[in-house]
């Protein structure tokens, strides 16, 4: 009778969010890992394009920056006894740094090392550090003497591992496998003496991705980010709080699967955890736009179809229509110039970048992704109907027309270090841009006799001459974005995303290019930071972001 009563015996209750606090909203894009030393939540924040490490009281109030010694800093966690955080000496989290330890309060910093990783963390007993470089996950002492491999790199394209993150009794690490290429993330399980390498989760349609997984500090629950939708900015992952039961008891038994703690329409996609288990301080992502037109002759802004939420925005030769897409949820729509008629295109799961009319005006060629799959160029009528992959031309993104509408270029996304090409949709045959190797996002003129493209360090705006089949530079700058053509041809609109950013233009005949608005006391979002269109009459179009932003939440929860 007891084994029937152990063996039926039900599983716990659902774990569920019972409250929710903001702590942060002073629209200053924030970014995680998150720590907390108790009165505190650590965090990262960018300040006039300075990435610097944060804290604010748990109790909620003014954010405070922390003084390092870096010029810029990125935050990885904090030690277990909560005295000293694991900082990185830069904040691009895609390039391998030096790691420190920082004192929270005072002290001198130490280096971890020779250690280069672009994520770590230390061990519960404070005697280990994990950290991860490329794909690989390694171990080192907690002070980074004695580095060794735990397990080697997969050899994956575009795949590094993420977060690694200790169990309670510091025997196991749970970490990510994330394909920087396709979106696709999961979590795996390695034993610290390098056995037992699986995945966590199996495939699953309920949470296909997930990231930025922890324990509860006495092992019952393991909570994680999970997401099977891709969204406009960053973060580009639609994520959701998830909870899995581990540990089983006398009279309940663990979970079969996760539970869902958040559904939206606030994202939280990284999180810490208190002390005693029962808070999860979260960093979350809400957002909206308005769609803004700049008036070069008043100098002001103002709404433009009704402030729609979109971006992509991209019109017909005609000048009658315009197709979008909206923000952030990533779907193609068509409609007169002035927002007028809507007609949806593409749906989710399907995310939508990038659309451009047909020079006939019957078709519309874009970007499009799943979560956790490449990008590929799409043509879909503008009467409606399923859009169509190309298939020809595999990974690609920033597709464009030719004038006569017979061809599609492209940035090769499936190459080493990006091709342009050109995909001839009569014969079917594709053809490299010669010298196009290193460059991206290409734009073919009005009059189909030249291209502009960027190169990848975004700091050199190029100009091809289809006829000479020669190159030349337009302009160099930092941070350059987002070229355009006027409708005449004469010139190329741009971006510049740096202390000063701006929108400019230049001509191809040559000169300094010519500021048409600045954008430093300008909120503006997008699927990329320096995203903006053209209107019909040649004003510059953006989109002003009034969302949340990524704002940081105490959570409460029932975890029983």
């Amino acid at each position: 009778m007891l084994s029937l009563a152990w063996l039926f015996r039900p599983y716990y209750p659902e774990p569920r969010v019972t409250g929710e606090i903001q702590l942060t909203a002073d629209g200053i894009p924030n970014w995680g890992p998150l720590a907390t030393d108790g009165p505190r939540v650590y965090f990262a924040e960018n300040v006039n394009g300075r990435e610097t490490i944060a804290a604010v009281p748990v109790s909620g109030g003014q954010a405070v920056p922390l003084i390092t010694p870096f010029p810029q800093a990125g935050l990885f966690g904090i030690s277990p006894g909560k005295t000293d955080l694991l900082v990185a000496e830069t904040p691009d989290m895609e390039q391998e740094a030096p790691l420190w330890r920082l004192p929270v309060i005072g002290g001198t910093p130490r280096r971890l090392g020779n250690i280069a990783a672009h994520d770590a963390s230390w061990s519960p007993d404070g005697t280990a550090l994990a950290y991860v470089n490329g794909g690989g996950v390694y171990l080192a002492n907690a002070d980074g003497s004695d580095p060794r491999t735990l397990l080697a790199p997969r050899g994956r394209a575009y795949e590094w591992a993420w977060r690694p993150t200790w169990s309670p009794d510091s025997q196991r690490l749970r970490f990510e496998y994330y394909d920087m290429h396709s979106d696709g993330s999961h979590i795996w399980e390695i034993n610290l003496d390098g056995t037992n390498p699986h995945a966590v989760f199996a495939a699953s349609e309920q949470f296909p991705m997930q990231a930025y997984g922890d324990w509860t500090p006495d092992g019952k629950y393991y909570v994680f980010s999970s997401w099977k939708e891709l969204e406009s900015s960053l973060p580009s992952n639609a994520a959701n709080l998830w909870a899995i039961r581990e540990r089983a008891g006398p009279f309940h038994r663990a979970s079969a699967l996760p539970e869902n703690l958040t559904t939206g329409p606030i994202r939280y996609f990284v999180h810490a955890l208190s002390a005693d288990g029962k808070t999860i301080f979260a960093l979350s992502s809400a957002k909206h736009g308005e769609l803004m037109r700049y008036d070069s002759r008043t100098r002001s802004f103002s709404l433009y179809a009704s402030g729609l939420s979109a971006e992509g925005v991209n019109f017909s030769r005609d000048k009658a229509r315009m197709a979008y897409v909206k923000y952030p949820q990533g779907e193609l729509w068509r409609s007169r110039a002035d927002g007028r008629e809507p007609l949806q295109l593409s749906s989710r799961p399907l995310f939508a970048t990038t659309p451009v009319w047909s020079p006939d005006g019957k078709r519309i060629a874009f970007a499009g992704v799943r979560a956790g799959e490449a990008w590929h160029t799409y043509v879909v009528s503008v009467d409606g109907g399923e859009p169509r992959r190309i298939d020809q031309i595999g990974e690609t993104v920033d597709p464009g027309w030719s004038p006569d509408g017979k061809s599609l270029i492209f940035a090769d996304e499936a190459q080493p270090n990006g091709w342009i090409r050109v995909l001839n949709l009569q014969t079917g045959s594709v053809a490299p841009i010669a010298g196009s190797r290193g460059l991206n996002s290409p734009r073919m003129s009005p009059d189909g006799h030249s291209i502009v493209a960027l190169s990848n360090d975004t700091r050199s705006l190029l100009l091809f001459d289809l006829r000479t089949q020669t190159w030349s530079e337009l302009t160099r700058a930092n941070g350059i974005g987002w070229p355009l053509w006027s409708r005449d041809g004469g010139f190329v609109y741009f971006a510049r995303i740096d202390a000063d950013p701006a929108i400019f233009r230049v001509g191809i005949r040559g000169g300094p290019p010519e500021q048409i608005v600045s954008l430093k006391n300008v909120r503006a979002t997008g699927v990329a930071p320096d995203w903006f269109s053209l209107s019909p009459d040649g004003d510059a179009l953006l989109l002003h972001d009034t969302g949340g932003g990524t704002e940081i939440y105490t959570l409460t929860w029932n975890a029983p």
